[in-house]
């Protein structure tokens, strides 16, 4: 779907690190002699009579401001979740993509920054700005006059008070390294918070954009409420009004919303349906208007033949996957990763799973084309997939070991390659692989326990910072497959501190190739939006294409028309 109107506001360029600037601002011109009143200065700089407002106002973009729309809001928008965020403690969100928990938090507190799904540009949402010149000491602006539902301001204050929460090990907060990464803060004036990071990171505010460090609560809500996690105060475009666990969220709309006239219904409802089937038969039936075809990419490609709009989301970094957990028996041995590895084939499987769909192919190498950091080194590419080489490795393990290799494969309940792969692993001798299906609000407490030996795993973005360095970093809170290595390590530091594309290039491919050679991981899908396919809407769902990033939707820019 074509843009109807041209994004405008702040967008992240470097200029010896990372800025958010207002996109398409220019230097003030000089002072000269002021025209009379009813006339102004024309491109040759002779003052002329002032056109009529109506000729001469351009319309602004209901992208980034409410401002120019005075249409009131109404209606309803109900949503059909995968997952439930069993805290909405700020501190208790921690990825930010379209099936996490992030998907009800930015709904109750916004974010400070997110990312553009069209464009992967880094843009402002509670925060005006965040600059460095250095890529080690920041500052973060506050937009004067915002505030929390509960009247306290949302300032450089409360940013700096979430933060040190969630930097505090005693919180057990999944956004701890990413918070642990600033070595002091320091609050400049109520909308300026200097941060000083412990080492350089070009990549910060991409880094606070796919984190829950993006989201903030009131300060004043969260020292007086035991129960803040079920009572959440935020400055996001709704309120809670009744949370029934495992269920929905239905939420009101913020009428003090910092950019009003948003949002733009009345009411949100975010329904859990992990069931793929049963998300979309409930779609059909006009019972809910945006749905995702996470766990089922024919969810996507049947409501878009049916004339619903459809709205992909395609990334060039990372991927579906099955990650192997490193820290135990069997995949802490490299030859089992390998024999495992080479007995999928990801085109059959998509194939056989999306009638081979091109959107769906599987991914050649971990960062592709579209990326600025793309490398186009042959040998970075995926190990390709050889079916003899894994039956003779499970035949000398079986003989080794006295018996075939067995292992779990753990995934969602409903998602559809979980038995593909099944059957197909089980084709091979000496391979013997169990399904281990979990509920949708159980896979984030399965990750974080390491109670798995291989799982399913959706990750990937624009850049690899911040996921790769949170998932392969020795250490870091989303290495739930404890893998290290001191090689991999200073690649990822060198990709983190650099603000020079090309340095991070190298340092980029120097990832990959570790990551290859050690097979941690066997892609069989690109990374699309965090799920396969993308969204769904009625045809009464209005801006949608406005309010999509790498994460979860604008829920302020949403319409829906009577």
């Amino acid at each position: 779907m074509k843009r109807s109107r041209v994004r405008r506001g702040l967008v992240l360029v470097a200029v010896l690190g990372f800025v958010l600037a207002l996109s398409g601002t220019t230097e003030a011109p000089a002072k000269t002699k002021a025209c009379k009143k009813g006339f102004v200065r024309n491109k040759a700089k002779k003052c002329v009579k002032k056109a009529a407002a109506k000729k001469t106002t351009a319309k602004k973009s209901t992208a980034t401001t409410g401002q120019a729309d005075s249409r009131k809001p109404g209606g309803t928008i109900t949503y059909l979740n995968t997952f439930e965020q069993p805290s909405l403690d700020p501190a208790a969100v921690s990825a930010v993509n379209p099936t996490s928990g992030a998907v009800m938090a930015s709904a109750v507190f916004d974010q400070l920054v997110y990312v553009d799904a069209k464009s992967g540009d880094v843009l402002p949402g509670l925060a005006k700005s965040l600059t460095s010149t250095d890529a080690k000491v920041w500052t973060l602006k506050m937009r004067p006059g915002v505030k929390f539902t509960d009247g306290t301001p949302v300032d450089a204050a409360a940013v700096k008070y979430n933060w040190a929460r969630m930097a505090d090990p005693a919180n057990k907060s999944p956004n701890l390294t990413t918070a642990a990464s600033i070595k002091d803060m320091q609050v400049v004036d109520p909308q300026t918070l200097q941060v000083t990071l412990v080492s350089r990171n070009g990549q910060f505010p991409r880094l606070i954009a796919s984190a829950g460090i993006t989201f903030v609560g009131s300060p004043t809500a969260l020292q007086a409420d035991p129960d803040f996690r079920n009572n959440p105060v935020g400055a996001g475009p709704f309120m809670l009004k009744e949370w029934v666990h495992d269920d929905h969220l239905t939420l009101v709309r913020n009428p003090n919303y910092w950019d009003a006239p948003r949002p733009y219904v009345d009411k949100l409802v975010l329904k859990l349906m992990s069931d793929p089937a049963q998300r979309y038969n409930t779609f059909i039936a006009g019972q809910a208007d945006i749905v995702t075809s996470y766990l089922d990419y024919s969810i996507f490609t049947r409501a878009k033949s049916a004339g619903f709009p459809t709205y992909p989301l395609l990334t060039p970094v990372g991927g579906g996957n099955v990650m192997f957990n490193v820290a135990k028996a069997p995949f802490d041995d490299i030859r089992v990763r390998t024999a495992v590895y080479d007995a999928l084939d990801p085109d059959d499987q998509n194939q056989v799973m999306n009638n081979g769909d091109a959107a769906t192919a599987p991914p050649p190498a971990l960062i592709r084309q579209g990326s600025n950091i793309y490398d186009p080194d042959p040998s970075l590419r995926f190990p390709k997939h050889d079916h003899v080489v894994a039956q003779q490795l499970l035949d000398d393990l079986a003989k080794q070991n006295g018996g075939p290799l067995e292992f779990s494969l753990t995934g969602v309940i409903g998602d559809k390659n979980l038995e593909y792969m099944q059957s197909r692993l089980n084709q091979y001798r000496n391979l013997k692989v169990t399904i281990r299906g979990i509920n949708g609000g159980d896979y984030g407490t399965t990750l974080v326990s390491g109670n798995f030996q291989a799982i399913f795993y959706l990750a990937g973005g624009f850049d690899p910072e911040p996921d790769f360095y949170n998932e392969f970093h020795t250490g870091a809170s989303r290495n739930y497959w404890k893998f290290s290595h001191a090689g991999l390590d200073a690649a990822l530091d060198d990709g983190r501190a650099a603000l020079d594309p090309a340095v991070r290039r190298k340092a980029y491919a120097r990832m990959e190739k570790i990551l290859n050679d050690n097979y941690i991981a066997s892609y069989f899908s690109p990374t699309i939006g965090g799920f396969d396919g993308g969204y769904v809407t009625q045809k009464d769902v209005k801006n949608f294409d406005d309010a999509i990033t790498f994460g979860p939707p604008r829920w302020a820019l949403i319409r829906k028309d009577s």
